[in-house]
């Protein structure tokens, strides 16, 4: 007859089975060692932000090691929305692209249900923006109008150009957030930054 026995919340350590039946014939085992899995961390992180604000061309690679497998895990935006979902794996290098500037929630879980979450920042540059300044014409027929941008955000130095309405250009600043254009009629305007 086969006989099972389960030892139950034993720590890490040595251990040795010793058996003995009736009729005093006895087994022992060689040692069994316990031992703990290692602590579930990130091994590698790499992060590319998205290269203009509003873009999804930004991405990540993590790769996890630790914990015993399969492995679970998914990948979150910060408005909850799931963009990965794995069950039951082996893989542990966790890739994501095309994404935009977002604090993505990685939740990762082992077979012993030990927990791992992660916050991975994609970033990207702030938004382009411009005050702008409009000295309006005196009178329809006058050239004395004007107008003044400052560019702020996005990543310096910046290109401007001041085009007509008939995509002719008027003026450019190369390498700089300051433009004005003066001795403008009464019209439509293009600015691009």
């Amino acid at each position: 007859p086969q006989v099972f026995y389960a030892f139950e919340n034993l720590t890490i350590g040595e251990y040795s089975v010793f058996v003995q039946d009736l009729n005093a014939c006895s087994i022992s085992t060689n040692t069994i060692t316990l031992t703990e899995t290692e602590e579930i961390r990130v091994e590698l992180l790499d992060i590319i932000d998205a290269s203009c604000f509003g873009y999804s061309d930004g991405s990540f690679n993590v790769d996890i090691d630790g914990g015993l497998a399969p492995f679970s895990y998914t990948v979150s935006s910060s408005t909850g929305n799931i963009l990965i979902d794995e069950l039951y794996t082996t893989e542990t290098n966790i890739s994501l692209s095309n994404i935009f500037s977002d604090n993505y929630l990685l939740t990762f879980s082992d077979f012993n249900d030990c927990l791992f979450e992660l916050i991975i920042p994609v970033g990207s540059p702030p938004e382009i923006l411009t005050n702008v300044n409009i000295q309006e014409t005196s009178c329809f027929s006058n050239g004395d109008g004007s107008i003044e941008l400052e560019v702020y955000g996005g990543v310096s130095p910046y290109s401007i150009l001041f085009f007509n309405s008939q995509d002719s250009l008027l003026a450019s600043s190369i390498e700089s957030d300051y433009l004005i254009i003066d001795s403008l009629f009464q019209g439509e305007y293009i600015v691009q930054v």
